[in-house]
C-alpha cells in the first residue's frame, strides 16, 4: 500500500487516502449526526452565514410587501493542520504483515475523536478551530455546576433552540452522560422513561465530548443541533507518509499523518449547549 518516494518519504496512494476519509466520516460522531464536509481547494474558503432570519408579514390585496432583511455575514474556513508522528522499529515495519492496517485503524479512530472534540469544544485559539461550545450565537443553558435528576433541562434546551427557528435533529454527549441518562430511575426504582420530546431525536455519544470541564473538572456539556449547519472544511492534500530516513540512525521509521481542516457554523442559532452539568443521579 506504499507508493512512490516523495520528499524523502512514501505517501499513501490516492485510493487509500479516499478510504481513510470515508472511514473517518463513519467514525466521527459530528459527521454521523449530519455535519457537512466542505472540500477546500486552497488553504482558505469564504462562505456566507445567516445571522438573522427575515420576518414575513401579512398583506392586503394589492398592498405593499413589507421589507425585512435577512442579516448575513461572511466567515472563512482556514485549514489548520492536525498531525501526529508514530515511530516504529525498522524491523517491525519490515516484518509485520498487518502493521499498516493496525496503524490505519488507529489513525482513523484517534483523528475522528479529535475532530469531534474540536468541532464541539474547540477553543478557537489558533491553531485550534472553534467549536460549538465557544461559538457566539448558540443557545445556552447553564446549570451552574449542578447534577441533573430528570430530563427537564434537556427538554428546555430543545424548546429554546426551536424558538430560534431551528429544527434540531440530534443530541451529542459524552459516553458517561449517555450511560447516566440510561440509568436514571423513577421513585419506584424503575428506569425513568425519557419523554418523547427528548427521545425522538437521534442520540450520539463521543469521547470527543470532555467530562472534565468547569472549576471542579467534573462537568460535561451536552450539545443539540441541526448538524447539517456544522461545516467541516477539509483540505484536499491530507496525507499519510512513511519516512524511513528521518530516524534511520536509531533503526526506526516514522509515520506522519496530516489532516488539514477547519470548523464553522453556517447558522449558530441552529445549535444549543447545556453546560455546568456535573452528571446525572
Amino acid at each position: 500500500s506504499i507508493g512512490t518516494p516523495t520528499a524523502g518519504g512514501y505517501t499513501v496512494p490516492a485510493p487509500l487516502m479516499v478510504e481513510f476519509i470515508d472511514n473517518l466520516r463513519n467514525a466521527a460522531v459530528v459527521l454521523a449526526a449530519g455535519g457537512v464536509i466542505v472540500p477546500m481547494t486552497s488553504k482558505t474558503l469564504d462562505i456566507a452565514r445567516l445571522d438573522t432570519d427575515p420576518t414575513p408579514s401579512w398583506r392586503s390585496e394589492a398592498g405593499t410587501v413589507s421589507q425585512s432583511d435577512a442579516v448575513f455575514s461572511q466567515v472563512q474556513l482556514d485549514a489548520q493542520d492536525l498531525a501526529v508522528e508514530v515511530v516504529t522499529s525498522r524491523e517491525l515495519a519490515q516484518d509485520s504483515t498487518n502493521l499498516e492496517a493496525i496503524l490505519m485503524r488507529s489513525f482513523i479512530q484517534t483523528f475522528a475523536v479529535e475532530l469531534d472534540r474540536v468541532a464541539l469544544v474547540g477553543s478557537g485559539s489558533a491553531p485550534e478551530p472553534e467549536g460549538v461550545l465557544n461559538a457566539t450565537g448558540v443557545t445556552e443553558i447553564d446549570l451552574g455546576g449542578t447534577t441533573m435528576t430528570r430530563y427537564q433541562s434537556l427538554v428546555a434546551l430543545r424548546r429554546d433552540v426551536q424558538k430560534a427557528n431551528a429544527s434540531p435533529n440530534a443530541w451529542i454527549m459524552n459516553n458517561t452522560t449517555e450511560s447516566e441518562l440510561a440509568g436514571l430511575e423513577a421513585t419506584d426504582n424503575q428506569p425513568l422513561q425519557p419523554p418523547r420530546y427528548f427521545s425522538e431525536l437521534e442520540l450520539f455519544a463521543s469521547e470527543g465530548v470532555p467530562d472534565d470541564e468547569g472549576t471542579g473538572t467534573d462537568e460535561s456539556p451536552v450539545f443539540l443541533g441541526k448538524w447539517s449547519d456544522l461545516l467541516i472544511g477539509l483540505r484536499e492534500d491530507t496525507t499519510i507518509q512513511l519516512n524511513p530516513f528521518l530516524r534511520a540512525g536509531n533503526g526506526q521509521v516514522s509515520w506522519f499523518v496530516h489532516l488539514r481542516a477547519d470548523i464553522q457554523l453556517a447558522r449558530p442559532a441552529s445549535f444549543g449547549r447545556l453546560i455546568g452539568c456535573t452528571g446525572l443521579a
